[in-house]
């Protein structure tokens, strides 16, 4: 396990992490076909090279792997009356620095990163554009070439979830870092479970009003791993 804080000028980071095999991992926290279930209720599936349904065997993917580095993120304003447009880009770019550090990783331990939720690299400005078959559509401008059945434009650094190859990382994270993960709405915090994990679209989840959370990973074959 490892634990690192640093501060911010307007929040604290706190970095938790532990390196498991990935057999482990996934006989402990895989379920996929549940996952994939709360998937199916979010707009982003099948309309996001990042999200399921795959074009290719995800068990096989991740039989290439011994281990897996785990990393939560617990991001903690420091004036809790911040408003949630400012936590939000604080989140953000913790969320970048998380996932380029995880890509740097990559190349030193010839791994494979997964993201911190679903990719978000391409825009949505609306346009209205023409099918190969010359049918008028709404699609988005720079938005994810899955929507038009075309390649991701950004293959060299996008990457999928955690949950989107079937990790329930709510359990995960309660189970290595007595972390239990919330989420909220109009009538307040609550536990996450099967009924309201569909309300999540991506690992950055809502904990409380007090902090927020990022999860990712590397998959590897090195026993020791240097953060």
């Amino acid at each position: 396990m490892y634990f690192l804080r640093f501060f911010m000028s307007d929040y604290t980071v706190e970095i938790l992490s532990a390196n498991i095999s990935v057999g482990k991992f996934i006989a402990d926290y895989r379920d996929a076909e549940r996952i994939e279930g709360y998937c199916r209720s979010c707009p982003n599936y099948g309309r996001n090279w990042s999200c399921p349904p795959f074009h290719y065997d995800v068990e096989e993917l991740l039989r290439r792997y011994q281990f897996l580095l785990f990393v939560v993120l617990k991001v903690s304003p420091c004036n809790i009356d911040i408003s949630s447009n400012d936590f939000e880009q604080y989140l953000l770019s913790e969320r970048r620095r998380l996932e380029e550090r995880l890509r740097c990783l990559e190349d030193v331990y010839s791994g494979l990163s997964c993201d911190a939720g679903c990719c978000c690299r391409c825009h949505n400005d609306a346009y209205n554009g023409r099918t190969d078959e010359g049918e008028w559509q709404f699609v988005a401008a720079n938005a994810c070439n899955r929507l038009v059945s075309k390649p991701c434009r950004f293959p060299h650094c996008m990457r999928p979830s955690l949950e989107a190859y079937g990790f329930d990382l709510d359990k995960a994270v309660r189970s290595l870092f007595c972390l239990p993960l919330l989420w909220t709405d109009a009538v307040g915090v609550h536990s996450l479970d099967a009924s309201s994990i569909s309300s999540l679209k991506s690992s950055v989840a809502v904990v409380n009003s007090a902090y927020r959370v990022c999860i990712g990973g590397l998959l590897h074959n090195n026993e020791v791993i240097k953060w």
